[in-house]
């Protein structure tokens, strides 16, 4: 038997495991790095992203790969039921990362490699 949960409930670190070695209700004072158990009607799936959806933007799992597709330049198919996610341009922030001063050099005793304090 699989138990869908409604948004915010779900089982313990514990019970994920097998067990159940404390009260049966509880404060979650754990962060959680993902729920995949909640009830799939309610959240069909998780998008983990560094750009944020335009505010117009519902997301759906049939939009995923127009989205991709999208992103990377290719055409999307005619057949395709969904359509690529607007995101918000102007509350994107990530910037490429420039690599750290360093410098590699080859000797007669093999390679070494210096950084420069950041």
């Amino acid at each position: 038997m699989i138990v869908g949960y409604e948004k915010g409930y779900r089982a313990s670190w514990e019970n994920a495991v097998g067990r159940c070695d404390g009260p049966v209700f509880r404060d979650n004072d754990r962060p959680w790095s993902g729920d995949h158990c909640v009830d799939p009607a309610l959240v069909p799936g998780m998008l983990f992203c560094n750009r944020p959806l335009a505010q117009n933007v519902t997301p759906s799992i049939m939009d995923f790969a127009p989205t991709i597709l999208t992103l990377f330049g290719v055409p999307m198919p005619a057949y395709f039921d969904g359509k690529p996610w607007t995101f918000d341009s102007r509350k994107s922030t990530s910037q490429p990362l420039s690599p750290p001063n360093a410098s590699i050099s080859n000797s007669d005793s093999g390679a070494t490699r210096s950084e420069s304090p950041r």
